[in-house]
């Protein structure tokens, strides 16, 4: 996978909690530290996307602005699922932000 408007190649790994916490907050959401499955996206070594999984639910996907508009939430989504498929954790549904949110007011 390529960033859009990029010639690098994107690699998925596990990030580390540390790192997944900072793009997750820097994202405006909040660090859950429970989760089944993580899982990041890191473009020449920098994390540029994550996402968790609790169960059947897909929570905490955050990309960094340079790359929302391409694929990346949608390489996250299907590697997560694919991901669960195994654990019997399929379909999943993705957990919006909470209504106590500021985004969320109206």
């Amino acid at each position: 996978m390529v960033a859009p408007g990029s010639d690098h190649p994107q690699d998925f790994d596990r990030p580390g909690p540390d790192e997944a916490r900072a793009l997750i907050e820097s994202c405006g959401l909040r660090f859950e530290p429970e989760f089944d499955d993580l899982v990041g996206l890191y473009e020449q070594g920098r994390l540029v996307a994550c996402g968790a999984r609790v169960g059947y639910v897909l929570k905490m996907l955050a990309i960094t602005p340079d790359h929302q508009g391409g694929d990346a939430l949608g390489e996250l989504v299907t590697r997560l699922v694919s991901r669960g498929w195994p654990r019997g954790r399929t379909p999943c549904s993705c957990s919006p932000r909470p209504r106590t949110h500021p985004a969320s007011r109206p």
